[in-house]
């Protein structure tokens, strides 16, 4: 069911929490989602019940009143964070696992990697998205702007 900006309101529950009301009827807490979260980040986002039964999806985030569609892009930016990698210092096997050594910003960062083949993708735009065992994804923004050495760790996953 597809929702417009007149059928859905969203505000914070007395806990801090995103709440909606939708076609008249008040959800205490909800959570959103990106149905295209790299190619359109502010369009078809699913909010569900904390159960994840979907409620409504929201065409396009333009559509929402400004301080509701601050509401919804805050709760977003909360749900995906991905640090930017600026450098990958190394990258070692051991047990089935892959640990990397990621600089992310002025944080250094090593996370285990399970299944690399599915965990390293390469997306459009000269990105790379790497999703660590906790499920905590990492992006590499652009393969050209960084170092060629990192780039030579990282290639032999890409698929």
């Amino acid at each position: 069911m597809t929702q417009t900006r007149q059928d859905v309101h969203f505000c914070r529950n007395a806990n801090g929490f995103l709440s909606a009301e939708i076609d008249g009827v008040s959800y205490d807490r909800v959570q959103l989602t990106r149905a295209l979260p790299l190619t359109q980040p502010g369009a078809y986002i699913q909010i569900a019940d904390m159960e994840g039964k979907e409620l409504a999806i929201i065409e396009d985030l333009s559509a929402l009143e400004r301080a509701e569609r601050a509401l919804a892009e805050e709760e977003l930016a909360l749900r995906y964070f991905y640090p930017e990698v600026t450098k990958v210092h190394s990258m070692k096997e051991k047990l089935g696992s892959y640990y990397c050594k990621l600089q992310c910003g002025k944080v250094e960062k090593t996370i285990a990697i399970r299944d690399v083949s599915k965990n390293i993708k390469q997306l459009s735009g000269g990105r790379i998205m790497i999703t660590d065992t906790e499920g905590n994804r990492f992006l590499i923004p652009d393969t050209k702007r960084i170092e060629k050495r990192s780039m030579r760790m990282i290639e032999p996953f890409l698929y």
